[in-house]
């Protein structure tokens, strides 16, 4: 399912992409998933990633990561 625009600039703040992330359908996840405020607020507070290699893409990837919020990134 296609987020449309209007929808997407109501939500608003540094964890836009990933709250459209978690609401948008998909083929995989069961229509009884809710993403509530706990699983937004865990994810944005205990999330760990790893990142192997740097180089032409890594460096684009942790560059966006850091400018979407996350903390944790090694």
């Amino acid at each position: 399912m296609e987020v449309d625009e209007q929808e997407f600039e109501e939500i608003e703040g540094r964890w836009r992409d990933l709250d459209v992330y978690l609401e948008r359908e998909g083929p995989y996840a069961t229509p009884l998933f809710v993403p509530g405020d706990e699983i937004k607020e865990a994810l944005r507070e205990y999330v760990k990633i790893l990142v192997i290699g740097a180089g032409g893409l890594g460096c684009e990837l942790l560059k966006d990561l850091a400018l979407s919020g996350f903390k944790d990134i090694h």
